[in-house]
């Protein structure tokens, strides 16, 4: 299955951008509210994605033990490197 496009995210990249170059002239709470959005459409973009991917019920339980050995594979490779 190709993934989905999503053209409603285009719109609130794009609003990130405008608030992520324009640094402090734009409000601290409208920084917070836009990026707090952005996370918002960026986390349901990605659980629909899963939902859509999601196997039929002999494999749901290799499909959930993969999906979190990825998420502790990522949490564990991204500690390992230095701060910057």
């Amino acid at each position: 299955m190709a993934p989905l496009v999503h053209t409603r995210s285009g719109r609130l990249h794009r609003l990130d951008c405008f608030v992520l170059f324009g640094g402090v002239f734009v409000g601290l709470r409208s920084q917070i509210l836009c990026y707090s959005l952005a996370l918002f459409a960026s986390c349901m973009i990605c659980h629909g994605e899963l939902v859509r991917l999601k196997p039929g019920p002999r494999h749901l339980t290799s499909f959930y033990l993969m999906v979190a050995c990825g998420g502790a594979w990522g949490i564990w490779s991204r500690s390992r490197r230095r701060a910057c």
